[in-house]
């Protein structure tokens, strides 16, 4: 790690994960934690697994991966969460030994009984943001859903299986433009941490506010290193015990390093959003935002380019006791380590079933575009790309908290000459022991 990196960690650590914990730590007069680690082994066989242009044989790689769910709670005022994995992959003599992780932390407290604050931090490093998607689906990166209240751990089925009354809970985040990436020699790495302020006003309605900040780090010779700061506000209103209409504003800016890759534009972005949340029964919501995204981009010699393009968002989820169906879609402008700030657009379906006591199937499959960028480098490629990526899994439970499972994959660039029309067949098979209990 740089020591960029490192300055970047270090203040992370000191302004989002330790003040989640520490939150989370304090004594108060009643508190109670739950959480389980998954820690698993696996065998993948991929045709081409960092969607590389090549023509030779896929490697074979074994990955280690411990995945920690950890809750806590006091006495009704304070609730946090930790989230996440740390991987090692072992390849061929010529890819090596490469390590991923990705973790989040949240924290919320009730400072009154109209108010409350949260926190927010989250810390990932990668060689392939589309191999360790399809590695773990879980859930969709664009619904942050509190998920794990009332799992039976003796079921394989529950595992990622959405607990209906936590429904009202799913929350649209930002998406994250770096899974596009596919075929970069370099390692990506990216830190965040926020805060957010809601209030109360009345019994139909309340608002809040939030700040975060995103430091990303792109190890490729064309991606450029950028800070991101975005400040959030919105409102809502109850029409009823199942409707809610929505209206809300995000103001970015783009801070590009220079030196560090292509040369980019700093930009802003300003996206006001108007929307709809409805509960249409006891297990399936829905919710649904239009709008626009307003670019200001500075160009290679000083003038600013400026665009409008559509924004909005679209999410529906059906949760039953033994599975869950999940789709959802959004469009906004973002900074992007490869297309400085552009439009991203992201739509994912995500399934998952319980087939009998022992057996459970899940289902994931997204696909992402990045837009030209509002201010292309001096290059011939002007950064935008999609890919599409899908995988299933078959559980099976051998032993109470013993899981076999095996999961084939697929994903595919597309994006001109440059970056389109790369492919990997792949499958994955192992073993996932689960301790501790969730419930």
């Amino acid at each position: 790690m740089s020591e960029r990196d490192l300055t970047k960690a270090q203040w992370l650590r000191r302004s989002g994960l330790a003040t989640v914990m520490a939150l989370a730590i304090s004594p108060p007069a009643y508190a109670q934690v739950r959480g389980a680690v998954d820690v698993s082994a696996q065998a993948n066989v991929g045709s081409s697994p960092f969607l590389e242009e090549s023509n030779d044989e896929g490697p074979v790689s074994i990955r280690l991966q411990v995945s920690p769910s950890i809750f806590y709670e006091d006495d009704n005022t304070t609730t946090a969460v930790l989230r996440g994995f740390v991987a090692v992959d072992s390849y061929d003599v010529e890819n090596g030994t490469l390590g991923a992780l990705g973790l989040t932390a949240s924290a919320q407290r009730e400072v009154s009984e109209r108010t409350s604050i949260g926190l927010n931090a989250s810390v990932r490093s990668t060689r392939s943001p589309v191999r360790d998607f399809l590695l773990n689906p879980t859930f969709s990166q664009e619904v942050s859903p509190t998920i794990e209240s009332g799992i039976d751990e003796t079921d394989p089925g529950a595992f990622g299986v959405l607990d209906p009354e936590a429904l009202d809970t799913a929350v649209l985040v930002e998406l994250d433009p770096d899974l596009i990436e596919a075929g970069i020699r370099g390692r990506t790495s990216s830190y965040q941490a926020g805060v957010s302020l809601s209030h109360t006003l009345s019994s139909v309605d309340s608002f809040s506010l939030g700040a975060s900040v995103r430091f990303n780090n792109s190890g490729d010779v064309a991606g450029s290193d950028y800070r991101s700061d975005r400040f959030t506000g919105s409102y809502r209103r109850t029409l009823s015990s199942r409707t809610a209409l929505d209206a809300g504003v995000v103001v970015g800016f783009a801070d590009y390093e220079e030196g560090s890759g292509l040369t980019r534009g700093d930009g802003t972005f300003i996206t006001p959003t108007v929307g709809i949340s409805h509960q249409f029964s006891e297990t399936l919501t829905g919710s649904l935002s239009v709008g626009v995204s307003i670019t200001e981009v500075e160009g290679p010699e000083g003038s600013n380019e400026s665009n409008v393009g559509f924004a909005g968002s679209f999410s529906l989820c059906q949760a039953q006791f033994s599975g869950n169906l999940c789709a959802t879609a959004a469009r906004s402008a973002q900074a992007t380590a490869f297309g400085g700030v552009t439009s991203v657009t992201s739509a994912a379906v995500n399934y998952g079933q319980a087939l009998s006591l022992r057996d459970s199937i899940d289902v994931s499959a997204r696909y992402s575009r990045r837009g030209p960028s509002a201010s292309p480098a001096e290059t011939e490629f002007d950064g935008s790309r999609s890919v599409f990526a899908a995988t299933a899994g078959y559980n099976r439970m051998l032993a109470p908290r013993l899981y076999a499972f095996v999961k084939p994959s697929y994903a595919r660039t597309f994006g001109g000459e440059l970056s389109g029309g790369r492919e990997n067949y792949q499958i994955s098979f192992g073993i996932r022991y689960r301790f501790g209990i969730l419930r």
